[in-house]
Formats: C-alpha cells, structure tokens, sequence
C-alpha cells in the first residue's frame, strides 16, 4: 500500500472497504465499481496507444496518472471524497473541507496514486478456479 502526505505534513493511507465504497456512493451517488471499470478501461486503452513510449519527464508521468484517473474519479471534489472516506479522516476530527484545504497541487497527484493502487488492491484479480467455474455457468443453459 502507498501513503501520500498533505500540505500539512500529515500522512494517509488509503484503505478500501465495502463501507468505504458505500459511504462514497452515498455522498457522490457515483457507482464506485462502474467507475473503476471504466476508469481501468482507459487507462489500458491509454497503455495500449503509448506501448513501447518512456517516460522521460515528471510532466509524462503526471499526464499519465492524470489521463487514468479521470475517468475514475469524474473530477477532483470526488477524488478528494474517496480520499476522506478511504483514510478514515472522520476518525481524526477533520472535515471534508478541512481535508480538502491541506491537499495542494503539490500532492493531488500522489493522492491519486494512492487512490488508484487502494481500488485496484481491492479488486483483486480473479483467480483461476473462479475464471473456470464462470466460463461454465455462462456454457450452461439455465432451466425453464
């Protein structure tokens, strides 16, 4: 897992859980799992077009996370939401806006990182036994 640090000098972590994910729908009414769908979609069609291409300047790097992330997040205020909820900022007697002011440009891109790899670990990929055992439900007729 990556931590960033804000403007404050305070470190987060961002950890996804199914009540993370509830509370961020409930505040954006964005469907987290579509959006991580779309949001990884991109980001391999983005991959795909840019194989073989290196990256030789923070500016790249920083168009690259940028370019995946947007279709994730739809913009900053809900990137910063799933940043809240996923650090548990609550728990340590700040708010939403509180939260917000000590994330600068200086940081928002780590924070997306993080946001980022947080998603993606709890999407694990899906393991062999139950990649077979859905090719054989979706080959099966279902009963009348």
């Amino acid at each position: 897992m990556m931590d960033f640090t804000d403007a404050k000098g305070r470190k987060w972590l961002p950890k996804v859980t199914v009540n993370t994910i509830r509370r961020f729908e409930d505040r954006t009414g964005v469907g987290t799992i579509e959006a991580f769908v779309k949001g990884m979609t991109a980001a391999a069609d983005f991959e795909e077009k840019n194989a073989g291409i290196e990256i030789d300047s923070f500016t790249e790097a920083s168009n690259r996370i940028i370019e995946m992330s947007v279709p994730v997040w739809g913009n900053v205020g809900h990137l910063a939401i799933f940043l809240y909820e996923s650090c548990g900022v609550e728990k340590h007697g700040l708010s939403l806006d509180d939260f917000c002011e000590a994330i600068e440009s200086d940081q928002i891109l780590q924070a997306m990182q993080c946001a980022l790899n947080a998603l993606v670990s709890f999407f694990p990929e899906p393991s062999e036994a139950s990649k077979a055992k859905a090719e054989t439900v979706k080959g099966d007729e279902a009963p009348l």
